[in-house]
């Protein structure tokens, strides 16, 4: 996996200009703010990998079957 420089540089920027935009729009902290991008990225990770298949439609079913059996 290769990436110039620049194209990190920009990466990195637009990651910062999303995180003040987030935490200031919704409140929550940078430590917050980072942490749920660190377990977006690594479930986004085992996806594009092939290791695991994620669909929204299995977090809604999930989320119907965890609700009624609580």
């Amino acid at each position: 996996m290769e990436i110039q420089r620049e194209a990190l540089r920009d990466l990195q920027d637009l990651q910062e200009d999303m995180a003040q935009y987030f935490c200031d729009h919704f409140g929550v902290s940078g430590e917050t703010y980072w942490t749920c991008v660190e377990s977006v990225a690594q479930v986004k990770l085992l996806e594009v990998t092939g290791e695991i298949k994620f669909d929204h439609d299995d977090l809604q079913r999930f989320k119907e079957k965890y609700t009624e059996e609580n």
